[in-house]
């Protein structure tokens, strides 16, 4: 068996994901860009398709690595070649073709909450225009997002503190007691203030939360505009999966 060897002088390149990147810098196209695996059994492999929309070869590298997230979004990547079996761990493609890259979790098969990481799919710096070509050319590194999802595992949401910033933005703190990862895209707010209250579409959440992914057993501050009739002092939220 291959096991991928990781480059730490290739981890700072990792975070500058693609996704932030204008259509006309893209030098490749990854899909799917979030999924989720089991730590045993069947489901525990996928295959992401790379694309390369340029007009002269890329070459990629695959680098997996732990992700943790603190309170305040932070994201923290810590190198995880032992827990992934990747094949071909580099890649040349030419252009207009597309490379499969199998991902196969080889982690703790006895996993007690999700564990998340971050599969980089990052374009290297070698230049291979022919000399006709001219034009500078941008590296593109995407960061898939992988969560090890054991069988049966919940998450637990609550909204346990409301105030509002110096901005007159409402700042919350949002749990996850449960072992399960969330997003919270996939949840509708309800709001209530004694008599009153009002629900929003998960549809808007993502709009509304200035961060979106709950780790199990984490908290995480986020940011929402004031909501108006509400007072934060005595309003409840309540985070309501959607059906």
């Amino acid at each position: 068996m291959l096991h991928f060897k990781f480059k730490p002088t290739l981890l700072v390149a990792s975070l500058a994901a693609a996704i932030m990147a204008t259509p006309a810098a893209q030098a490749q196209r990854v899909e799917p860009m979030r999924f989720e695996l089991e730590p045993s059994g069947s489901g525990t492999q996928t295959t992401v398709l790379v694309t390369n929309t340029r007009s002269f070869p890329i070459t990629i590298e695959a680098i997996p690595s732990t992700l943790t997230i603190d309170e305040n979004g932070e994201e923290t990547l810590t190198p995880a070649e032992d827990d992934f079996l990747i094949f071909p761990p580099q890649a040349v493609i030419a252009p207009g073709k597309s490379q499969s890259i199998r991902v196969r979790y080889i982690g703790d098969g006895v996993l007690d909450r999700s564990q998340a990481y971050r599969i980089g799919i990052n374009q290297l710096p070698i230049d291979m225009r022919q000399e006709s070509e001219t034009g500078v050319s941008v590296t593109v590194n995407f960061a898939t997002l992988v969560n090890v999802v054991p069988s049966g595992s919940r998450n637990d949401l609550s909204v346990t503190e409301i105030v509002t910033a110096e901005d007159g933005n409402w700042r919350l703190r949002i749990s996850n007691d449960g072992n399960r990862y969330a997003r919270l895209s996939d949840f509708d707010i309800r709001l209530t203030q004694g008599g009153q209250s009002a629900q929003i579409d998960n549809r808007e959440t993502q709009r509304l939360f200035d961060k979106n992914l709950v780790l199990p057993g984490n908290q995480l501050y986020v940011t929402m505009p004031a909501q108006d009739g509400f007072d934060p002092s005595e309003t409840t939220i309540t985070l309501v999966e959607s059906s």
